[in-house]
């Protein structure tokens, strides 16, 4: 599937307004970051109902009662209007650290963003890798989209008086400098969502060795740590998890998050194994979930105490001891 593979493109941190069909009404996001091939949106969880609990499993069942699992979008559209649409797949679904009253979703388009398409943004993207460029007319657009840009550059009609007719081209060439400041960094004031805050994910930085074997207690349970899968990537913050997909073959990444939760809650107790070495045990909860086109389920848990200066330096992290 084009854009699938989320590599294949760059994201740059942009911040444009989506507006996303729901299933009995329009929902409206925000891009935290956004490349050729995908976006990460922001969204007021209030938009799709009270959370029920602050935990991802809660955001989860939100998210799947207000959306479908590939849903149509508009870009920037209180300027371009339907000018700029994509179905976006959900591959991921976060509760940022910063703000408990959002949302995040990690969407892959169906069709890489053009060249064209990047500049009337007002935010120009690096290339993609791999990949043509994607055309600016697609062939699955409707007639309205192509009259959209066809009438865009076609001439105006002649006013009806000759007399307020002739001063109008000394105004053209102020409308054809107006285009020229679109490509600066993309405006805010147009749609961002209310009271959207800064960007907070869990940063990652890798360890020299942080492949370990992690063990999951689940919260108020006397039972023994179940094996999770083995860590990705470690940070002073949090742990991302490779978890082998078996349990969620065939499942949307919302049916994904409640069947981790069904598993292993969205809070626990954490255990990192270096063979038959113990090297940390500690609080977390399950602040993310990627389900990638092809390959394992990753997980971040967040620690809920930072880690000190000694567990970094056990962990392989002493960059990040000092």
């Amino acid at each position: 599937m084009p854009g699938g593979n989320r590599r294949q493109a760059e994201r740059v941190p942009v911040r444009i307004p989506v507006q996303l069909q729901g299933l009995d009404r329009a929902v409206e996001a925000v891009t935290a970051d956004l490349s050729r091939s995908g976006a990460r949106l922001r969204i007021q969880a209030a938009q799709l109902g009270p959370l029920s609990s602050p935990d991802l499993e809660a955001a989860a069942k939100l998210v799947r009662g207000a959306l479908s699992a590939t849903t149509e979008a508009h870009l920037h559209y209180r300027v371009l209007g339907p000018l700029i649409r994509r179905t976006l797949r959900m591959t991921r679904i976060a509760l940022p650290t910063d703000d408990a009253a959002v949302i995040e979703l990690g969407c892959s388009f169906d069709v890489p963003l053009s060249h064209e398409e990047t500049l009337s943004l007002g935010a120009p993207l690096p290339p993609m890798t791999g990949d043509d460029e994607a055309p600016l007319l697609r062939a699955d657009m409707p007639a309205p989209f192509h009259r959209e840009i066809e009438l865009s550059q076609a001439p105006q009609p002649p006013a009806e008086e000759e007399p307020t007719a002739e001063p109008e081209p000394e105004s053209e060439p102020e409308s054809e400098s107006e285009p020229e400041p679109a490509p600066e960094p993309v405006p805010v004031s147009e749609g961002s969502t209310p009271a959207a805050a800064p960007m907070a994910t869990p940063r990652f930085a890798a360890s020299a060795k942080h492949v370990y074997r992690t063990y999951l207690k689940r919260e108020g349970t006397d039972a023994h740590p179940t094996l999770l899968g083995k860590s990705d990537q470690l940070s002073r913050d949090a742990i991302r998890v490779r978890v082998l997909p078996d349990e969620y073959a065939g499942l949307t990444v919302m049916e994904a998050t409640m069947r981790f939760a069904e598993l292993h809650g969205t809070r626990g107790s954490i255990k990192l194994m270096d063979g038959h070495q113990h090297l940390y045990t500690g609080p977390v909860r399950v602040c993310s979930l990627e389900l990638p086109p092809e390959g394992d389920v990753l997980v971040t848990l967040a620690f809920e105490r930072r880690l000190n200066p000694a567990e970094l330096r056990r962990l392989g992290l002493s960059s990040l001891a000092a």
